[in-house]
């Protein structure tokens, strides 16, 4: 999943809540978080200004509730 300056993650909801959002680079450490306000349903949430990253490998953590998922990308210049 290449992205250069901005990513658009998809979530779906079975009812409104919050949910946390952690980008981690390819040590481990934290190097962006975002809370955003989700519905029931399809939503689309949009990462911009990635390019303030270094190129490489990062793993964005979504969580809401007990629930956690995580997707791969990687930031190119």
């Amino acid at each position: 999943n290449p992205v250069f300056n901005q990513a658009t993650l998809r979530i779906f909801a079975a009812g409104p809540a919050m949910a946390q959002l952690r980008l981690l680079n390819m040590y481990g450490s934290v190097v962006h978080t975002k809370q955003v306000k989700i519905s029931s349903g399809e939503n689309k949430i949009v990462l911009s200004g990635l390019k303030k990253f270094p190129a490489g490998i990062y793993q964005l953590f979504v969580s809401c509730g007990s629930e956690i998922a995580f997707v791969r990308m990687t930031i190119c210049e």
